[in-house]
């Protein structure tokens, strides 16, 4: 089990990788994989912010710089960003 296996309690390691075929079909597909991300948040009755900050703070640096990249693409932010934008910084924790 990797460690978003065990994180994620109920993903398998296969569920959680596209294959870089699906990533070369979706790239020559109209529709935006943004705005599919932003339905599935907004249908989602679950706040899963508890799950992203603790695989964010179990993250080894390569995968925060994953993370980091991921969330700068949807939000234009880093995790650090959105932490100070909630007020939370490195002098209050």
């Amino acid at each position: 089990m990797s460690k978003i296996d065990i994180i994620n309690g109920w993903a398998e390691k296969e569920e959680v990788r596209a294959t870089d075929a699906q990533v070369q079909a979706a790239l020559e597909q109209d529709g935006s994989l943004i705005e599919m991300i932003s339905e599935e948040l907004e249908s989602d009755s679950e706040d899963d912010s508890d799950r992203l900050l603790r695989m964010y703070l179990l993250a080894n640096e390569h995968e925060k710089a994953t993370i980091d990249g991921v969330l700068t693409c949807i939000t234009g932010w880093t995790m650090k960003s959105l932490l100070t934008r909630m007020g939370i910084t490195e002098e209050n924790k």
